[in-house]
């Protein structure tokens, strides 16, 4: 579908998917200031809408990447990450790519090859793992501070 669109229509769901991230990044900075006050522990519901958020920014990458590779597509110029060489899925090898690169396993079996591949790359590792790095301290002090009341 991402390839019978026109350039305009690329473009739109461009605009609409960094639009739903960045709303998303600011829901989670929300929650994120709210749960690291001192002696606040997240609650099980604030975890999982926590949860939720990182879910909704991974599906937001994978339809970035995908979008970013159709509109190299489109142009008739080299794609920036080579999801369908070989007879690849673009969507399936777009979701893989960002579930490596956003839980920081980063194989390196599929690499950005332009400037604006690199770029969306630096991106997306930058919030993802801020963004994981905040959720498993969270998560952690919850877990620590619940096992230290219990001891005494």
């Amino acid at each position: 579908m991402l390839l019978l669109l026109h350039a305009e229509g690329v473009i739109l769901i461009t605009i609409i998917v960094v639009v739903i991230l960045g709303l998303h990044l600011k829901a989670f900075n929300h929650h994120i200031v709210r749960m690291l006050k001192p002696g606040n522990i997240a609650t099980w519901n604030e975890v999982s809408e926590l949860m939720r958020i990182y879910m909704t920014m991974l599906a937001g990458f994978t339809l970035l990447n995908a979008t970013l590779e159709g509109a190299h597509l489109l142009l008739g110029s080299a794609p920036p990450f080579g999801f369908m060489v070989n007879g690849g899925d673009i969507f399936l090898n777009s979701f893989y790519y960002t579930v490596v690169t956003m839980t920081t396993l980063g194989f390196g079996d599929i690499v950005p090859q332009t400037w604006d591949g690199k770029l969306m790359l630096i991106f997306q590792c930058l919030v993802s793992y801020i963004m994981f790095a905040l959720m498993v301290g969270i998560i952690t002090r919850g877990v620590v501070r619940v096992r230290d009341k219990d001891e005494y």
